[in-house]
């Protein structure tokens, strides 16, 4: 009994440690840009509304943030609604964005 205890408490001990560096991850990632589209995502209720691991293990907040391509979107005049490809929502103008160097595709930054 005690060895199946403390391999449960094991287990449970590492998924709140891998729930709580989500949490702190998210909320570095977190601005009032992201909170307005998508709420507070740094709340997890429990293990399974964390992010899926990949398999390189995802990129960290430092290098999220420090990627190229964040500007303001200007539209002219007549230009047709562009939607984010990522979540099917019209890029709006005055939105910040995220362009691809090599396509030029554009989507919301959060």
């Amino acid at each position: 009994w005690i060895g199946a205890c403390v391999y449960v408490m094991c287990c449970a001990w590492m998924l709140e440690s891998r729930m709580r560096r989500a949490e702190r991850n998210l909320r570095e990632l977190e601005d009032d840009d992201s909170r307005s589209r998508w709420g507070l995502v740094s709340e997890l209720q429990d293990f399974t509304d964390m992010p899926a691991k990949m398999a390189g293990g995802g990129l960290t907040p430092f290098v999220i943030q420090s990627l190229p391509g964040v500007s303001k979107l200007e539209l002219e005049d007549g230009q047709v609604d562009i939607d984010c490809p990522i979540c099917l929502n019209p890029l709006k103008s005055g939105e910040t964005v995220r362009q691809l160097i090599g396509c030029n595709h554009e989507f919301h930054r959060s």
